[in-house]
């Protein structure tokens, strides 16, 4: 059995899989880590 962790956040303009471009460069995303995963 798999257990999932959360371990950030994506903040994206796409909100749905099929939106996203296979290769955009148009648009730019934000990847938020976890404070307890942030390295130093």
């Amino acid at each position: 059995m798999f257990r999932l962790k959360r371990i950030g956040t994506i903040h994206s303009p796409y909100k749905e899989r099929h939106e996203a471009p296979t290769q955009g460069k148009d648009k730019t995303a934000e990847i938020e880590v976890c404070k307890e995963y942030e390295g130093d």
